[in-house]
């Protein structure tokens, strides 16, 4: 496997495509904490392929890249990521990143706007996003209070830390090799199914004999105009259950221009539960993106909003709503899904 050394520190990557090609757009796919490029490689790298010059990496302390004692803070992160970039000779490419990675590259972003041509966060949390209206309780939150209680486990799901906290705890139930309760399982199983034996060690030593914890949890926030500022396409994505979604509502008033994603009956991890329809949504924000990544309002509306696909997946099968809010499905597939709503729609203007 490649690696390249990138500020001292051996940094692991994966580049998926002619590396001299000059025909196609480069992506690069950023990951999360507690995880490796492995995240999306398996489910997404070779199909986007097709499109773009794919380029993965590992994180330093993450995958196979290397574990110096000190450097973690998105900032140090993504001058990891710009000297990769350098170092492969690549100026301008588009982002997707998940979750910490989302603001990995809102940092590169800062510091380099004119090198990003579009962006896709995936339930991106944000630090510091502050609103003078009341924050709104968790609803999944609250739901979650009583499971982590019943199962000793202490955590606040108030806490603006709680992800990265609850990464922990799942590590510790790995490693101790307990089974996870049902209840836990239904709501963090496509983490787990991730979390594999390394990777729960390698995050706990990441924690335990690095400066990690504190360069996460107490680097500088973006403030809400350097994130203003940013001019280039972006779409921002969440799950309608995610902890991450408040962010989302607060980023709404920094992107007027973006295209805002929910996706339905999902938490953080959609990426991994929901990988057809996050494509499906990205080609579609691509496409766009040759119009300059401007969408369509509604009419007198300049506020971004959250939208929601009419085709979306419950337990592996593809769903459809009407505008009354009548579901049909489940179908087997998106494109029965979609056969299935027109001829509903036509029925239904029949005289």
């Amino acid at each position: 496997m490649p690696k390249a050394v990138i500020n001292g520190v051996r940094l692991h990557y994966l580049q998926i495509g002619d590396p001299d090609a000059s025909d196609c757009d480069d992506l690069v796919m950023l990951h999360g904490l507690a995880s490796n490029l492995a995240f999306w490689y398996f489910q997404y790298a070779q199909e986007l392929a097709n499109r773009f010059r794919v380029t993965l990496l590992d994180f330093r302390g993450h995958g196979r890249s290397d574990m110096p004692a000190s450097g973690y803070s998105p900032e140090e992160l993504s001058r990891d990521v710009g000297g990769l970039l350098d170092y492969l000779g690549i100026e301008r490419a588009h982002f997707i990143a998940h979750s910490f990675g989302g603001l990995v590259a809102l940092h590169y972003a800062r510091r380099h706007p004119a090198k990003v041509r579009s962006m896709v966060l995936a339930d991106c949390y944000v630090p510091g996003l502050c609103s003078s209206r009341p924050a709104q309780a968790w609803a999944q939150g609250l739901k979650l209070r009583p499971i982590l209680q019943r199962h000793g486990i202490d955590l606040d799901t108030e806490d603006p830390r709680f992800g990265f906290r609850l990464l922990g705890v799942m590590a510790r139930l790995r490693l101790r090799g307990e089974p996870l309760p049902p209840d836990l399982l239904c709501l963090f199983g496509p983490v787990m199914q991730r979390f594999g034996q390394n990777t729960a060690e390698q995050w706990l030593k990441l924690l335990e004999t690095t400066t990690a914890e504190a360069d996460i949890t107490s680097s500088r926030p973006m403030q809400f105009e350097e994130l203003r500022g940013l001019g280039f396409p972006i779409c921002a994505m969440y799950g309608d259950g995610s902890h991450a979604r408040r962010i989302g509502d607060e980023l709404l008033g920094a992107w007027p221009e973006a295209e805002f994603r929910l996706v339905r009956r999902a938490g953080h991890f959609f990426p991994v539960s929901r990988a057809d329809e996050l494509l499906s949504q990205c080609k579609q924000f691509w496409d766009s993106c040759g119009n300059g990544g401007v969408h369509v309002r509604r009419p007198n509306d300049t506020r971004a909003y959250f939208q929601s696909d009419r085709f979306y997946m419950v337990d592996g099968a593809w769903c459809c709503l009407l505008r009354e809010g009548v579901r049909l499905g489940p179908f087997p597939s998106r494109e029965e899904a979609a056969r299935q709503l027109t001829a509903t729609l036509a029925a239904l203007r029949a005289p």
